[in-house]
């Protein structure tokens, strides 16, 4: 299991002298939504917030709207990759579901956004 956070060492200046310290670095990693066993979207998540992160992500895009409208589990792969899975009754679905729009994401890392995990190992290895 990936930690939240990991410590480093990093350097303070003050009053151009430099004082050498330590503080943690918060990790996040790929998590990828799937609704109905159809992949959704990949989002980046603080390990251990990856549900929480996924039912406010779909409620805010107006994809569920009560917590009674679903059911999800997440699981996760030896490789540390996560899925979230929903299993929403077509009737719940929400209208941002319905419209089939893409996610907007401006991250600058570019993996907010794509639609399945496997996308990126495709990007990497296009690179």
């Amino acid at each position: 299991m990936t930690k939240p956070s990991t410590p480093y060492e990093a350097y303070k200046f003050i009053d151009a002298k430099g004082h050498a310290f330590k503080d943690e670095i918060l990790v996040e990693a790929p998590v990828q939504i799937n609704i109905n066993d159809q992949a959704f979207t990949v989002v980046m998540a603080t390990p251990g917030s990856e549900l929480e992160l996924a039912v406010g992500l779909l409620y805010a895009e107006d994809i569920i709207k009560n917590a009674e409208d679903y059911q999800h589990h997440l699981q996760g792969n030896d490789l540390g990759q996560k899925s979230c899975n929903f299993q929403i009754k077509p009737e719940n679905l929400g209208s941002g579901y319905k419209n089939k729009r893409s996610l907007l994401s401006l991250s600058s890392c570019g993996i907010c956004g794509r639609q399945e995990l496997s996308d990126l190992v495709q990007t990497i290895l296009k690179n």
